[in-house]
C-alpha cells in the first residue's frame, strides 16, 4: 500500500519537487516515511547520491505527462448520459452480477439509439459512439432475450411506446458479470419494462423507475 500511495499521492511529489534535495531526517519532517522513500527510489522519482536523496525531475515529469492523458480518458467517459442511482441501488444491482443498465431508445427520425445507461462502463460508450451496436440489438430483441457482443454479455428486453399512433419498440439491456443471478436479473428488467412501458420518455421518469424497481 505504501507504495501506491507514494507513487499517486501528489502532496509526495509537491514536497520532493519543492525540496529538490533533502536528507532521510528532513523528509521525516515532511511525513515522508523510508518505505516512501524506497518506493519512489525503485521507481525512479528519487536519485539517492550517499546521505541525500535527489528529486529526479525528469522522471516526473514523465509521470505527470502519462497522468495528463487519464484526463482525456476522465472526459470521454462524461460523454456517456448517465442516471442518478443511489450507492444502496447500485450495491443491490451488484449483488446480482449487474454491471450497468441501458436504455436503447427507438427514436422515430434516426432508429435505435443509447438514451442513457446507469454509469459508464466501456460498453456504454460504444452503444453510444457506434450506431450499428443498437441496431444489432434492436434485430436481435426480436428473437432473443439473451446475447453476447464482443466481451460484453447482455440480457434484453423490450418495452413500447406510442407516438403519433405508431408503436415504438425500445430495449432495456442488462450488461451482466459472468457470474449473475439470471432469475433476478430478469424480473428487475421485467418490472422496469411493466413500469416504463407507454408512457412518455424521459430522463428523470426512467431514473425514478429504475431506482423504484430495484
Amino acid at each position: 500500500m505504501a507504495h501506491r500511495i507514494a507513487i499517486l499521492d501528489p502532496e509526495t511529489l509537491k514536497k520532493i519537487l519543492i525540496m529538490g534535495a533533502f536528507s532521510k531526517e528532513e523528509a521525516k519532517r515532511m511525513g515522508i516515511t523510508q518505505d516512501i522513500l524506497e518506493t519512489l527510489h525503485r521507481y525512479g522519482l528519487l536519485k539517492q547520491l550517499g546521505k541525500i536523496y535527489v528529486t529526479n525531475r525528469e522522471a516526473i515529469e514523465k509521470l505527470i505527462e502519462e497522468y495528463g492523458k487519464l484526463r482525456t480518458i476522465i472526459e470521454g467517459t462524461k460523454r456517456v448520459p448517465t442516471l442518478e442511482i443511489s450507492e444502496k441501488k447500485a450495491a443491490k444491482l451488484g449483488e446480482i452480477g449487474i454491471k450497468n443498465i441501458h436504455i436503447i431508445y427507438f427514436h422515430p427520425q434516426h432508429g435505435p439509439m443509447l438514451l442513457c445507461s446507469m454509469r459508464y462502463t466501456k460498453f456504454a460508450r460504444l452503444l453510444m459512439e457506434n450506431p450499428e451496436i443498437p441496431v444489432t440489438l434492436s434485430t436481435i430483441s426480436r428473437r432473443a432475450e439473451e446475447v453476447k457482443i464482443g466481451d460484453t454479455r447482455l440480457v434484453i428486453r423490450t418495452f413500447t411506446t406510442k407516438y403519433h399512433g405508431r408503436e415504438l419498440t425500445h430495449i432495456l439491456a442488462a450488461e451482466v458479470t459472468t457470474e449473475f443471478d439470471m432469475e433476478r436479473t430478469k424480473r428487475i428488467l421485467e418490472k422496469m419494462c411493466q413500469n416504463i412501458a407507454r408512457r412518455d420518455i424521459a430522463l428523470d421518469l426512467i431514473g425514478e423507475i429504475i431506482r423504484k424497481s430495484i
